[in-house]
C-alpha cells in the first residue's frame, strides 16, 4: 500500500527524530548544565563572588562574562558565559523568565514571524524569543563569544538554558554555527523546560546543525506546551506545504519542537528519549492537565539563583566590566575576563531561599524565582506560583 503525502511526511519526520534520539544522552552532564542554567538567573556580582549554591557545587567552572539589557517593553534579557577548563567546555547560559510582566509580554508576542537571519527555507519562529535575541542580545553575545572561542580554541561549545533561556540559547546556538563562528560538530545544546521556538523547518535546521541536542522535559511542565501546536487527527502536525506553514502574524500556528525530547517522570527516577512531538511523552498531557510546579524543578535542581556563602578556596574577588540594574539602559560586561567560579558535579538538590525581591516589577537577578513570585506564597505554596498554576491545571 502506497503512502499518501501526509504519511510520507510523518515517516520522514520520524526517521529524522530516531537518528537524533540515537545520540547518547548524558544524565550527569544534564545535571551540570541545569545548574549552569540556574546560575544564569544570578546577577554579575553573585557570579563574580561565586556566592550561589550552584557556584559552590561547580568548582571547576569559572565565570567569564555577564550581560543584561532592558527591552522597550520593560522586561530584561540576560546571559552569562562560563568556562570549564578541566573538561574543555565553553558554556553559554541564557536566563529564563523572571517576572510576571515578562511572562505576560511573552504570551502577547507569541505570534510567528519569518526567520531571516540566514536562508532557511520556510523557517518561522516565535516573535518574542527571536526579537529578544536579535535586537537585545545578539551583538554583545557574538562579540564576546567569538573572543572566547579564540581564547578557548578546540573546546566543546555548550549552549544551555531554562524556560525562556532555553529558547534564547536555541537561537544563539544556531546563529554561531550558521554564521561560521564554530562548527556544529563542536556544539552541544542541553535545554530544560523549553517552549516551542519555531516551526518544523526551523527545528529541523537546528537538529541538522548541532552535534548533540537534549531537550529535557519534566513530566507535566506547562511551558513545553507553548506556543500551542496545531493538531491534525488529535496530534501535533507540521502542516508542511500548506499556507499556514509560512504565514506570519498568526497566534495559532504550527509550532514544532527541536528533538530529541528527554522526557522524565515525576520524580526523575526514569526517562525516555522521544521524538519532537511524541504523543506518548509530553504531549500525553493536555495544557489543562499541566502545572508550573514541574517547570520549577529539573533533575532535583530548584530553579532560580540561590544565594550562598562562597567557598573561600573557590571564590573570586571581582569581575571586570560593570552591570546596571534592569531599570537602567542595560547591563554590560567589558572585555573577556576570567573571574568567577563553579565545579563539575552530577547530582544533588539546591536549596530554596527566602530572600525577598526589592520591588514588585523587576526581580533582582540574584534572588530566586521562588522569592519573586511570593505575592501568593504560603507554606502550601512556597514558590508563590499559584497565581499561574491555578489558571492552568
Amino acid at each position: 500500500k502506497k503512502m499518501n503525502s501526509k504519511q510520507f511526511s510523518f515517516f520522514i519526520v520520524t526517521l529524522l527524530a530516531i537518528s537524533q534520539v540515537a545520540r547518547a544522552y548524558d544524565s550527569n552532564a544534564a545535571t551540570k548544565f541545569m545548574k549552569l542554567s540556574n546560575m544564569a538567573y544570578c546577577d554579575q556580582n553573585t557570579l563574580s563572588e561565586g556566592a550561589c549554591v550552584d557556584c559552590n557545587e561547580l568548582s571547576s567552572v569559572k565565570f567569564l562574562h555577564y550581560y543584561e539589557q532592558e527591552t522597550d517593553a520593560g522586561d530584561s534579557i540576560a546571559y552569562s558565559i562560563f568556562v570549564d577548563e578541566d573538561n574543555q567546555q565553553l558554556i553559554s547560559a541564557f536566563r529564563g523568565t523572571n517576572t510576571k510582566w515578562q511572562l505576560a509580554v511573552e504570551a502577547y508576542e507569541g505570534t510567528d514571524v519569518e526567520y531571516d537571519l540566514y536562508d532557511v527555507s520556510d523557517a518561522m519562529v516565535t516573535d518574542y524569543f527571536y526579537n529578544r535575541y536579535t535586537d537585545y542580545l545578539r551583538d554583545d553575545y557574538l562579540s564576546n563569544f567569538e573572543s572566547y572561542v579564540s581564547q578557548y580554541s578546540g573546546y566543546t561549545y555548550v549552549f544551555t538554558g531554562h524556560s525562556l533561556g532555553a529558547a534564547l540559547t536555541t537561537h544563539a546556538a544556531l546563529d554561531t554555527v550558521l554564521g561560521g563562528t564554530i562548527s556544529g560538530g563542536d556544539a552541544i545544546m542541553y535545554n530544560f523546560g523549553s517552549p516551542r521556538v519555531g516551526n518544523y523547518a526551523f527545528a529541523n535546521e537546528v537538529v541538522g546543525q548541532l552535534s548533540e541536542i537534549a531537550r529535557v522535559v519534566h513530566w507535566k511542565d506547562l511551558v513545553p506546551h507553548v506556543p500551542l501546536c496545531k493538531t491534525e487527527d488529535g496530534n501535533c502536525a507540521t502542516f508542511e506545504g500548506q499556507s499556514v506553514y509560512t504565514e506570519s502574524g498568526d497566534r495559532f500556528w504550527p509550532a514544532w519542537h527541536v528533538w530529541p525530547q528527554i522526557f522524565y517522570n515525576e520524580d526523575f527516577s526514569s526517562y525516555q528519549s522521544c521524538s519532537a512531538e511524541d504523543p506518548s511523552c509530553q504531549n500525553q498531557f493536555s495544557v489543562t492537565e499541566c502545572s508550573i510546579s514541574d517547570h520549577l524543578d529539573y533533575l532535583g535542581v530548584k530553579v532560580g539563583c540561590t544565594p550562598a556563602t562562597p567557598n573561600k578556596k573557590n571564590s573570586k574577588s571581582s569581575s571586570s566590566g560593570n552591570s546596571k540594574s534592569p531599570s537602567s539602559a542595560g547591563a554590560h560586561s567589558g572585555s573577556p575576563s576570567n573571574s568567577g567560579d563553579g565545579n563539575s558535579a552530577s547530582g544533588g538538590d539546591s536549596s530554596d531561599s527566602d530572600m525577598s525581591s526589592s520591588d514588585n516589577s523587576t526581580m533582582s537577578s540574584n534572588s530566586t524565582l521562588d522569592s519573586y513570585f511570593n505575592s501568593s506564597a504560603s507554606s502550601n505554596d512556597p514558590s508563590g506560583w499559584s497565581w499561574l498554576n491555578s489558571n492552568t491545571s
